[in-house]
């Protein structure tokens, strides 16, 4: 199994209804990933990115399935061009589903250090017997501080991101 995201600059317009959205100097992040999936999938995630300070940035923090965390793993950060690694995180949720609700990830050694309020629900269940589904996908706000390996640390105070709180049996 691979999992990856990507970000990228973009540039044009998006037409919703009636309204028009001009994304000049905008940001979009992708996920590319593929793998023989086990019959149970879980994981946690949470990804954002801002233009700050002069600088296109984002991150992606995942705890997923995979093997071997510590040394395959898809968390990161991007600061215009550059990539620099995190390390294996921990969510911790509080209050979920209620108005406080939020998710600390963290990492043991202090370079990730972060905090997800969750202000837009995407939640979506699924009970058919063979498929068993509990995704929770809110849109929020983030706050906190990453120092990325070979990125200067930056923080993400209040920039507005999405996570994923995933259960599937199929």
């Amino acid at each position: 199994m691979y999992s990856h995201k990507g970000m990228f600059p973009v540039t044009g317009e998006l037409a919703v209804g009636e309204r028009t959205f001009d994304l000049t100097d905008a940001l979009a992040m992708l996920d590319d990933h593929k793998g023989y999936y086990p019959y149970v999938m879980r994981w946690d995630w949470v990804a954002g990115c801002a233009r700050a300070d002069g600088h296109a940035r984002g991150f992606n923090l995942t705890h997923n399935q995979c093997r071997d965390p510590d040394r395959f793993n898809e968390n990161c950060a991007w600061e215009d061009d550059r990539i620099g690694l995190l390390p294996t995180v921990t969510f911790v949720r509080e209050h979920v589903r209620e108005r406080d609700e939020r998710w600390l990830i963290k990492d043991r050694d202090g370079r990730v250090d972060l905090v997800f309020t969750p202000t837009v629900p995407g939640d979506f269940a699924l009970n058919a017997l063979v498929i068993h589904s509990k995704y929770r996908g809110p849109y929020g706000n983030l706050a906190g501080k990453l120092a990325p390996e070979g990125i200067a640390p930056f923080s993400v105070d209040g920039w507005f991101g999405m996570g994923e709180d995933f259960y599937l049996r199929c």
